[in-house]
């Protein structure tokens, strides 16, 4: 796992049974925590790192805080690989290092606000960090994990500009409506092969989004159903001498 390879190469002195017992309970996998635990409740996160420091001592402490910069490093590689703003665009080739960068900066200011007292060893790992950052954010860029979530984003942002694409052309689709009309298409598309046949896929789905138009006016509800048993009947899922009401 790259935490303790990455570990091993900056020094922390620990062996891999107690790399991988610290990882298990930091991923949620030992005890009753959760996967990211800092990200939900920083009294756990200081649970665990009271646990390290008793049991391993200071090099424990010192691998709860790389294990919590490169698992928001990898989230936020993902994040700033895959935004759509003008900046992001541009800096995209530097992504990693600028998630790399951001993710220290944030970690740092965690464990002084909220563990203070450990701030020290933080200080003590941040100065090696930030030497090999270059070799570090791009190493994190390559995970198969990472690049699989990227591609993921990558999909869904395709999917969603294919979706708009399709309802554009029903008035009823802009604005206020826009998500429900991606959210259904969106729906339809998410039947796995083999499984319901894709008409009673079709005719599920329809029944489905029918109980969210129950809070709009009859004319409205009316028009926007009909546009879906006909988004329906052109993507496939229906038909097209089907009419449903």
């Amino acid at each position: 796992m790259h935490h303790r390879r990455i570990a091993k190469r900056l020094g922390i002195s620990l062996s891999e049974e107690s790399k991988k017992l610290i990882d298990s309970r930091l991923d949620g996998f030992d005890e009753d925590y959760t996967h990211d635990l800092w990200k939900y409740d920083i009294s756990d996160f200081k649970e665990v790192v009271e646990w390290a420091v008793g049991t391993y001592g200071y090099e424990g402490v010192k691998y709860c805080f790389l294990h919590m910069l490169l698992d928001t490093v990898q989230e936020r590689t993902v994040s700033q690989s895959t935004r759509e703003t003008s900046g992001a665009r541009i800096s995209r080739p530097i992504a990693h290092k600028i998630a790399f960068h951001d993710s220290c900066i944030l970690i740092g200011q965690i464990v002084k606000d909220y563990l203070g007292e450990y701030y020290t060893l933080w200080e003590q790992i941040e100065p090696e960090l930030m030497r090999h950052q270059d070799e570090l954010s791009r190493e994190m860029s390559r995970l198969l994990e990472v690049q699989s979530q990227i591609a993921n984003v990558e999909r869904l942002k395709m999917d969603n500009r294919r979706a708009e694409e399709m309802v554009s052309r029903y008035p009823r689709s802009k604005g206020a409506l826009k998500k429900l009309y991606i959210g259904f298409v969106r729906r339809l598309w998410s039947k796995k092969r083999g499984e319901t046949p894709k008409n009673e896929w079709g005719m599920q789905v329809l029944e489905e989004f029918k109980q969210k138009l129950g809070g709009m006016n009859k004319e409205a509800s009316e028009t926007v159903y009909r546009d879906f048993v006909d988004i329906a009947k052109r993507a496939g899922y229906m038909p097209n001498s089907s009419t449903f009401s």
